[in-house]
């Protein structure tokens, strides 16, 4: 047959070129075997014990690629393994133990693999990165902390490291601007390890999350909701904590969103004629936000749309419900008098700062009883006044 009734001009080239190809697999050998394996991996102990790390571990990982013997290449990564961790190249060293792990399993002592993939994180997280070059140490790859962190929790989700570590990865998510992941790391630290610090510090980090999320933007409230229930986890898992104040003072705060934004529904409902649905909205305001400033307001409006709706005596005058942890110098019973707020510290405080000079701490029977004395003083008031 003539080549040039089958094949253009273009056709011919592409035909030679896959002949000349064709060629070359036939003269050098696809695989190795485990005599050349055997001879690479020699080569590699003979620099390891010359202290050549590097150049050790990559004879290793070719003793791997050329071995055909299961048994020889789980060794070489073995090897090559130790020989990463000792030229400190631990990015490589958490590539071959991820080799063994998948390919080798039956043949490694896990809990120890799995515990050198935490430390690993642990040593990323701390700043370190692999320097392919000794003499150039500021040429460095790129920072695997999430990647590593990621593949222990999934090896061993309940090990021993693994709250602390799974904590981190939420405050790497955090840092980011990934909240899904972030939201999703900090539930399970809260859901895994109960009565951990890990657990403690995840559910407030939680909360605050969600509490700007609510602040930012919850047309429907979900956001709201959702702080509030793990506020109200928190509270309740850790009733003796140091933020405790932080967490009440927070939960009052999403209320506060919650009555605005239905009193906002109501206005909208108001300004298009459906007053019986704006009512609606203002009662929900004033029946289940009564210790919000929102409820006052509310109840106005709801009295200006319903003239049969009556302000009922001593109502009306609302106020945010507040917290007594102190009391003035002077002996009186104070609200908490601070000098500077988080939202006005530049995000460099995380809880209220308390003016020293004004106050002083007390126990908390000593304010509910004062509370109580005051409460009995009022009722006589009204007693007499009726």
């Amino acid at each position: 047959m003539n080549i040039n009734s089958c094949f253009s001009v273009t056709g011919k080239w592409i035909a030679v070129l896959l002949f000349c190809l064709q060629g070359l697999l036939f003269t050098f050998p696809a695989a190795g075997s485990d005599q050349e394996a055997n001879e690479a991996f020699l080569k590699g102990r003979k620099l390891e014990k010359e202290g050549d790390y590097q150049n050790a571990a990559s004879c290793y990982k070719d003793a791997r690629i050329l071995a055909d013997s299961p048994a020889i290449k789980g060794n070489s990564l073995i090897a090559a393994a130790r020989n990463f961790r000792r030229a400190g190249l631990y990015g490589e060293e958490f590539d071959c133990l991820e080799r063994l792990i998948r390919d080798h399993l039956s043949g490694i002592e896990f809990s120890r693999v799995v515990n050198r993939l935490y430390e690993i994180g642990d040593l990323y997280f701390q700043g370190h990165r692999d320097a392919p070059v000794s003499w150039l140490p500021f040429l460095q790859k790129d920072d695997r902390t999430i990647e590593v962190y990621e593949a222990a929790l999934k090896h061993a989700p309940c090990a021993e490291r693994s709250p602390e570590s799974r904590l981190r990865l939420a405050r790497l998510y955090i840092d980011r601007q990934n909240v899904k992941k972030a939201m999703h790391h900090l539930t399970e630290t809260g859901k895994l390890y109960p009565g951990t610090q890990a657990a403690h510090d995840a559910t407030l980090e939680l909360a605050s999350i969600l509490f700007q999320l609510a602040k930012n933007g919850d047309g429907d409230n979900a956001y709201s909701r959702r702080t509030l229930e793990v506020l109200d986890e928190f509270e309740k898992k850790y009733p003796d904590s140091k933020e405790i104040f932080w967490v009440k003072k927070h939960r009052q705060k999403v209320l506060d969103f919650v009555a605005r934004r239905l009193d906002a529904i109501g206005d909208y409902y108001r300004s298009i004629g459906r007053k019986e649905t704006a009512g609606q909205y203002f009662a929900e305001v004033v029946k289940n936000y009564s210790d919000t400033d929102q409820a006052a307001k509310s109840e106005r409006k709801l009295a200006d749309l319903d003239k049969d709706y009556k302000v009922p005596e001593n109502r009306g005058k609302y106020e945010s419900y507040r917290y007594p942890v102190v009391r003035g110098k002077d002996g009186s019973s104070e609200w908490m008098p601070v000098k500077t707020t988080p939202e006005n510290s530049d995000n460099k405080w995380f809880f209220p700062v308390r003016d020293l000079e004004k106050s002083s701490l007390v126990n908390a029977g000593d304010l509910k009883q004062k509370d109580k004395e005051n409460r009995t003083e009022k009722d006589k008031k009204d007693q007499q006044i009726k």
